[in-house]
Parts: structure tokens; C-alpha cells; sequence
């Protein structure tokens, strides 16, 4: 009977045994408990981590600016364009201007007779006698003498006076004369004392008076 011995007094009982696998299970549950709340707890700070950082917008003010600067634009683009349609029709109405003849109207008077107009000299330099000179030189183309007078000033150049209807007479004796100036209508202060009845009157200067008086000394 000792040689078969039951081994049941070697090993702890069973509530013992009960009891241990009471607390391993106990254990282990508040184990993975800690280490579920260390997970969770780590996977929030690395989300909180991977987050991006928001950037800031920019301020209201700046927008709206750069809005207005936008509508702002328009208007000026606008007007560029309608200044180019100007300049166009500009160009084209000048174009049509230059291109299309205009209807001109040229009236010539006609020259009166020499024997009809009467003229008067005035010497309007110190040359003695030139105004004789030329009353002499225009009498020979058939004009009527208005006497040789001196001016009431001295004259720096050439001049000739007309009564209306007498500018073509008055052209063609200052081309005779070679007097550069154009004819002039008589002015209301002429510078002789009158010229009641005259028709044109002619005022010499220093170079025809010096250029009459030396074509009469050559003759």
C-alpha cells in the first residue's frame, strides 16, 4: 500500500489552485488595460502631432483692395479702347478729309487800267529825288500821276498801300519795283499827310529809293 502512495498530498488543493487562476485572469485583464490605455493615449499625441498647422488668411482689407484695384481696371481699359475707336475714326475722318476735293471758289479782280488808277509816291528814306524817279517810271506804263511826296517818317522797307478793287494794280507795280512785301489795304493813318483821291500809294524804303537812283545815275 506505500509503494502505490497517492500523490494528493504533494499538490494544493483545488480552490488554491481555483484562486491562482482567479488572479492570473484578473492580472492579465488589468494589464492589457494599462497597456490599451498607453496606446490610445500615444495615439492621440501623435494625431495632435500630425496635424497641420493652419495658415493664417490674409487680412480683409487686402482682399477687398485687390478687388477694387480689379473693378478699377475696367473702367481705364475701357477708356483706352474707346480712345483707340477715337483715334481710328479720327484718322479715317481725316484720311476722307484729305482725299475728297473740296469745292473752292477763287475770285481774280480784274486789273483796271492803268489810266484809271492814280498813284503817289512817298519817299520814306534820305535818297533826294527817288520818289520823282519812280512817279516818272510808272507814269510811262500808263498810270496817272499822283505826284512825288516825302513820307512823314522814314521807312526801314518797301510798302504799298490800295483802295479796295485796286489789289491787282498794286501787285503788279510792286512786282515792277521788285518790292517783297504783299500789298496792304490803305490803312486809316497812312504815313503821307492825305491821300484823298489817290488810288494806291506807294512808300519806298532804303533799297528800291538806292536802287532807283542808281539805275537813273547809269542812265
Amino acid at each position: 500500500m506505500w509503494g502505490s502512495g497517492d500523490d494528493s498530498n504533494d499538490s494544493p488543493p483545488a480552490y488554491v489552485q481555483s484562486l491562482k487562476a482567479v488572479f492570473l485572469l484578473i492580472l492579465v485583464i488589468v494589464l492589457s488595460s494599462v497597456i490599451l490605455g498607453k496606446t490610445q493615449a500615444s495615439g492621440a499625441v501623435n494625431k495632435k502631432t500630425v496635424q497641420p498647422i493652419p495658415m493664417p488668411m490674409p487680412p480683409g482689407p487686402t482682399s477687398s483692395s485687390v478687388v477694387s484695384s480689379g473693378k478699377t481696371s475696367g473702367p481705364t481699359s475701357a477708356t483706352v479702347t474707346n480712345q483707340n475707336k477715337t483715334a481710328q475714326h479720327g484718322t479715317a475722318n481725316t484720311a476722307q478729309h484729305k482725299t475728297a476735293p473740296k469745292d473752292t471758289t477763287t475770285t481774280t479782280l480784274p486789273l483796271v487800267q492803268p489810266s484809271q488808277v492814280t498813284v503817289m509816291v512817298a519817299n520814306g528814306t534820305s535818297v533826294a529825288g527817288a520818289a520823282g524817279k519812280v512817279v516818272n517810271e510808272l507814269t510811262s506804263l500808263g498810270y496817272k500821276n499822283g505826284k512825288a511826296v516825302n513820307a512823314s517818317t522814314l521807312e526801314s522797307a518797301s510798302a504799298i498801300y490800295y483802295m479796295p478793287g485796286y489789289q491787282p494794280n498794286a501787285q503788279s507795280i510792286a512786282s515792277f519795283l521788285q518790292i517783297r512785301s504783299s500789298p496792304q489795304t490803305m490803312p486809316a493813318n497812312p504815313p503821307v499827310s492825305s491821300v484823298q483821291g489817290i488810288d494806291i500809294l506807294v512808300v519806298l524804303g532804303p533799297t528800291v529809293a538806292q536802287s532807283v537812283q542808281s539805275t537813273s545815275t547809269s542812265g
